[in-house]
Order: structure tokens, then C-alpha cells, then sequence
């Protein structure tokens, strides 16, 4: 869920008196790459001591609103939490990942260090169009080839789009 989703379903649950509170509370929240947000424990739990802090002084209508609306917005915050799927990782990733390697070493004689983060998107990006075989067939190319001596040997240099656009025409 977006960010602007998530405060859209909590402002129509409270009142105006409280607005200033959630939108502290998402601008501390932690943006994620998918575009939702993940609010912290500690956030939560301070909205609760608030919303609690209120009930002392307020007359009896009052903290059965302000008891409802903070069980509300529990309630929509874990039923968004529920909703979150993660989606399942592609085995071809570590195997290509875990090939390079011994390519690298049994053609360069070294053991190379991975970007785990930038190489997992590139060989996802890859896999949408060529097969595994043909990531494999580039890996092997490249690291025979002269320019992988000039450039790093690295999953991201062999399937950065020239490198791999040199790879198809000489194929």
C-alpha cells in the first residue's frame, strides 16, 4: 500500500485533532522500495499511550470515541501488515549468482566480490527475456573476452546492456 493510501484510511477514521499526530507519525515511518510504508513498534505504541493519555480528563462519550478510533486504527494497521506478500524468490538468481563465481575463478583465478543488491535486480531484469542458459553463455563469454579485463568482472559489467548487446551480436 503507498504511502498516501495508508494516510487516506487513517485520517477518514479520526477527526482533525489528531491529523497533526499521524502525519508525524508516516513522516517518520520508513519508505520501502515497493512504495508502502513500515511504521515502527515504538510509533505505535506512542499513539497508544497518547490516545490513552486523553481518557483521564475526558467525559464518558469521549473515551469510548477515542477508545474506538484507536482500536480502529489498529485494526487497519495490522490488516494492512496482513496484506504485505512477499513474493517468492526466483532460484535461478543464487544459481546464476553462485556460477559466476566459480567462472571467475576458474577462469580468472579469483574469487570476485559481489554486489548481491545490484546483481540480483540485473539478473532478474535479464531473465525476462533471455533464458538461463543465455546468462550462463554471457558470463562465459565475458569472462574470456578481453574486455572483461579492462572493465571489472562483475554480474553488473556482463549484463550491463552493451556488454550483453555485444555478447548477442557476436554470438
Amino acid at each position: 500500500m503507498k504511502r498516501s493510501d495508508i494516510k487516506k484510511k487513517i485520517a477518514e477514521e479520526i477527526q482533525s485533532g489528531l491529523r497533526g499526530f499521524i502525519s508525524n507519525t508516516l513522516a517518520k515511518a520508513k519508505n520501502l522500495p515497493d512504495g508502502s510504508i513500515q511504521i515502527g513498534k515504538a510509533q505505535v505504541e506512542r499513539w497508544k499511550k497518547v490516545l490513552e493519555a486523553t481518557h483521564y480528563k475526558s467525559p464518558t462519550p469521549e473515551k469510548t470515541w477515542s477508545s474506538a478510533i484507536a482500536d480502529r486504527i489498529i485494526h487497519v494497521m495490522t490488516s494492512l501488515k496482513k496484506k504485505e506478500t512477499k513474493t517468492p524468490a526466483d532460484p535461478r538468481v543464487a544459481e546464476l549468482q553462485k556460477a559466476f563465481i566459480e567462472y571467475c575463478e576458474n577462469i580468472q583465478g579469483f574469487k570476485p566480490v559481489l554486489n548481491y543488491a545490484r546483481d540480483t535486480v540485473m539478473i532478474k531484469r535479464t531473465l525476462v527475456n533471455y533464458s538461463k542458459e543465455d546468462v550462463l553463455d554471457c558470463f562465459d563469454w565475458f569472462l574470456n573476452d578481453k574486455s572483461s579485463k579492462e572493465l571489472s568482472a562483475s554480474i553488473s559489467t556482463a549484463l550491463a546492456p552493451g556488454v550483453f548487446n555485444k555478447f548477442l551480436s557476436q554470438r
